[in-house]
């Protein structure tokens, strides 16, 4: 049985002593998770090429604030405030891949830090180190740190809601003012994490089926004022986001891609929600999943009885298995659960990835399968399996074609090189062709994701700029209107897909006005072809 109890201080050593061994252990452990998780996760994020929902952040976030407020009335309003944050720190650091992804790193190991202390709150401090070893190995974690996107961001939101959430429950102190602003902090933080990602919204959903298990125990120093505080709180943050939803149901129709639930659904429930194409991770994942929610069952029943749950002498609840199990839990099942009747019924909202917010909780789970039995050599000899069976995962991650396939960064090098063997000052012209599995946009985001590579190319086909239509990508025009454009340009690149592929119909049109094919080059879904005039 997992002892979740925190551990007694050695006897015989002073007050100070004892204290001063509490804060540094209390210190060090999620600082040295967050340290593993900095270098583990962080470690060859720049490698992979970026690829379409990449490019969307590149994209938004290097407009000026006007030009990004005006596209976010148009498209990708739910990921505004993520596009906002992006800006700022473009504007500070500028873009290249490593920059791009370098939030998502810092907030996957802040994340594992705050996972270690919240954990500890709830359980002991082996519970907690194992929680956090645990987090920063699960396959969905080392992805979404390689990841330009708010995936990141929203578990460290989910996880800091949830602290502030049980600070708020656990609050001892007479003072009334305190414990408002408390709950005020959490309905700021919930507006927040809901702006950034609204499905983190299912999140204060979770924390309001976990305020009234706890209630219901009469756990807590006043249980029925802190629901009461949660329910305000979260009703605050309704209203708060409420326009925002709006604006985000209007948009709805840019997750049309979103499969209905099939039989690969199982396949995205049980493999790629946290443990993206990893089988045999996945499938101890899920073992030790099964075995945490048993020992915390168990937890409950034996050591207190039905309906007991044990307090501490000042009131505060001691993390126990009731606790852990009340807290995890809902956080763990309910956004997916919530997602998955939603998309059986109406609309088809369910994406693995979406539910990244959730990780935390089920490494807190495995982690409290490894830590039930007391020999510390199981435990870490089960985690050595966890870690050699992520590996693979990490190395294809890490890879230069590793996301969607792209092969940008190899395009952009080909491009480059042959660029720097032609006379200096030559401008060249650039027809950018489809891109493979995205109808509504074109390779020019090559350009967008290498923009020195392709600096000083004449796009022909350009129409409306992004930024000036106030959507994701430019306007177009046909190849034919271009003429005028191609000027007197020594060659013409053309760059697309190989499954929807213009070479046939854009070497006729180039033809006509004096180009034969001069070179072709094939990547993994897209071919890069120059032509020279004659």
């Amino acid at each position: 049985m997992v002892d979740l109890l925190p551990a007694r201080p050695a006897p015989g050593l002073s007050a100070r002593v004892r204290l001063g061994r509490i804060r540094s252990s209390r210190a060090t452990a999620p600082l040295a998770v967050g340290a593993v998780a900095l270098l583990f996760t962080g470690a060859l994020s720049w490698v992979p090429s970026p690829w379409y929902d990449e490019a969307a952040t590149i994209s938004a976030a290097t407009r000026t604030l006007p030009q990004l407020f005006a596209m976010l009335q148009n498209v990708d309003a739910v990921h505004g405030a993520y596009y906002l944050l992006m800006r700022g720190w473009f504007s500070l650091v500028g873009y290249s891949p490593f920059t791009l992804r370098l939030p998502s790193t810092v907030a996957t190991a802040l994340t594992a830090v705050l996972l270690v202390v919240l954990v500890r709150r709830l359980a002991t401090p082996r519970v907690a180190l194992v929680t956090g070893l645990v987090f920063v190995m699960l396959p969905r974690v080392t992805w979404m740190a390689t990841e330009g996107r708010s995936y990141a961001i929203t578990a460290l939101l989910a996880v800091a809601l949830t602290l502030v959430f049980h600070v708020a429950w656990g609050w001892s102190g007479r003072d009334r003012a305190q414990l408002t602003l408390i709950w005020a902090a959490y309905g700021a933080l919930a507006a927040l994490a809901g702006a950034a990602f609204i499905y983190l919204a299912l999140l204060v959903v979770a924390h309001g089926v976990t305020a009234v298990i706890l209630t219901r125990a009469g756990v807590g120093p006043r249980p029925g004022r802190s629901l009461a505080g949660w329910f305000l709180a979260s009703a605050g943050t309704g209203v708060v986001l409420a326009s925002l939803a709006v604006d985000e149901a209007r948009q709805s129709h840019q997750v049309d891609w979103i499969r209905p639930l099939s039989a690969r659904t199982f396949r995205d429930v049980f493999q790629g929600q946290w443990f993206l194409g990893n089988d045999g991770f996945a499938a101890l994942a899920w073992l030790l999943i099964a075995m945490g929610a048993v020992v915390l069952v168990v937890g409950v029943v034996r050591r207190h009885g039905p309906g007991h749950w044990h307090r501490h002498r000042h009131g505060l609840p001691v993390a126990r298995a009731g606790v852990l199990a009340a807290v995890i839990l809902p956080w763990m099942l309910l956004p997916s659960v919530a997602l998955l009747l939603e998309s059986a019924v109406s609309t088809p909202l369910f994406s693995p990835r979406y539910v990244t917010f959730a990780a935390p909780a089920a490494a807190a789970l495995m982690a409290v399968a490894l830590t039930a039995v007391r020999s510390r050599w199981i435990t870490a000899l089960a985690m050595a399996a966890l870690l050699a069976l992520t590996v693979p995962s990490w190395v294809h991650q890490r890879s230069p074609e590793a996301k969607q396939n792209s092969a940008w960064g190899e395009v952009a090098a080909q491009l480059a090189s042959v660029r720097a063997t032609e006379p200096a000052g030559q401008t060249d012209a650039v027809v950018y062709g489809p891109l493979r599995r995205h109808p509504d946009a074109d390779m020019a985001m090559l350009a967008l994701a290498y923009p020195t590579q392709f600096s000083g190319l004449v796009d022909l086909k350009l129409g409306q700029p992004a930024a000036q239509r106030g959507q994701l990508w430019e306007g177009r025009i046909p190849l034919a209107e271009s003429h005028e454009r191609l000027g007197d340009a020594p060659a013409v690149w053309l760059v697309t897909s190989d499954k929807r592929d213009w070479r046939p119909s854009v070497a006729a049109q180039l033809a006509s006005w004096g180009y034969h094919l001069d070179g072709e080059w094939t990547f993994s879904g897209t071919n890069l072809v120059r032509y020279a005039r004659n």
